[in-house]
């Protein structure tokens, strides 16, 4: 009842405004509600993949120092912003989202923290260069989009943000994660405690014929890590072996992994 109801105000075009919900140590996050993907509730909100936030904050206090949060498929701003709401300490935001209507609320939500935020209208690759968004057969959400060429936006290379210290890098681009990778490699290799959280979905996995345990084989490759599977407690992946193999009965929902320098 509750959704078709809201579908009907939406049609209506009763959902036009924005809801400003209070997420805890003063952190304020604007949500448009008008929009299908982010239709969320307070409690929607409380209860945004818990995993994944612990996961985030458990990541930048195994820094020796606070580190640049760079957040590539940032949506409007929702795990930077819950992250800073945990009580999570960063010298800096970098926020990467190429969907133009979620960048626009993104941005404001950056710019009411206090910590110094970069909301960029971009994607991230392996090169320098310019993109747009495609939707997969599977899925017509927002959220399911991936970056393929085109001329919609710019996709810029983290290795040229020239970042030193401490780095924590949550990627959540559909497919697109290895690329961006590639293109932090040098990042990857000099900074002196990085982490990496990556989304693994298996129908993106299939679409480009990617198995998750490459990139871990990739990470592998730079330096020593740890790993784990942040929505499977007490996963440890064999990068060895088939990412999803290892999953009991495996959803179509994503599984974020996180890679902690050792």
């Amino acid at each position: 009842g509750g959704f078709r109801l809201q579908e009907a105000m939406r049609r209506a075009g009763l959902l036009t405004r924005t809801a400003v919900y209070d997420l805890g140590n003063g952190v304020l996050f604007e949500v448009p509600v008008g929009r299908r993907e982010n239709s969320w509730a307070a409690q929607d909100l409380a209860a945004y993949d818990p995993p994944l936030i612990a996961g985030m904050v458990r990541a930048i206090a195994a820094m020796p120092s606070p580190p640049a949060l760079i957040d590539a498929g940032a949506d409007i701003g929702t795990v930077s912003c819950q992250t800073m709401a945990a009580g999570a300490i960063v010298s800096q935001i970098i926020a990467y989202e190429p969907n133009a209507t979620a960048h626009a609320v993104m941005a404001r939500n950056l710019a009411r923290l206090t910590v110094t935020a970069d909301a960029k209208l971009a994607g991230v690759g392996s090169e320098p260069g310019n993109g747009a968004l495609r939707q997969p057969d599977f899925s017509a959400h927002a959220h399911s989009a991936f970056v393929a060429a085109g001329n919609d936006f710019p996709i810029e290379r983290l290795d040229d943000l020239g970042l030193t210290g401490p780095v924590v890098i949550k990627l959540d681009v559909e497919g697109g994660e290895l690329a961006a990778l590639q293109g932090a490699l040098a990042l990857l290799r000099q900074a002196p405690a990085v982490a990496v959280i990556f989304e693994a979905h298996i129908r993106q996995a299939d679409r480009i014929g990617q198995d998750p345990s490459e990139i871990l084989r990739w990470l592998q490759e730079i330096r020593p890590w740890t790993f784990e599977v942040l929505d499977v407690p007490g996963m440890i992946p064999d990068p060895g072996q088939p990412f999803f193999a290892q999953i009991h009965d495996p959803q179509p929902i994503g599984y974020n992994i996180l890679a902690l320098s050792a």
